[in-house]
């Protein structure tokens, strides 16, 4: 089975310079025990903080018996 997601986050915090804005994408294939995930997430003003910007990649493995 193939799963897919999207997820989008904001936080507006006080005194903060800039919202912190926050996108992840997501695929998984499961094909009985085994499965395999690819993470994509891209973060603006990280912290509060404008012009803090990163990107973050993942790749996981599971293994079930």
């Amino acid at each position: 089975a193939l799963t897919l997601g999207v997820g989008r986050g904001d936080v507006d915090t006080t005194g903060a310079t800039a919202d912190e804005e926050t996108v992840q994408f997501e695929a998984a294939y499961n094909l009985g025990g085994a499965t395999v995930a690819f993470s994509y997430q891209q973060t603006e003003n990280d912290g509060g903080t404008s012009g803090q910007d990163g990107d973050a990649y993942s790749v996981t493995y599971k293994q079930s018996f």
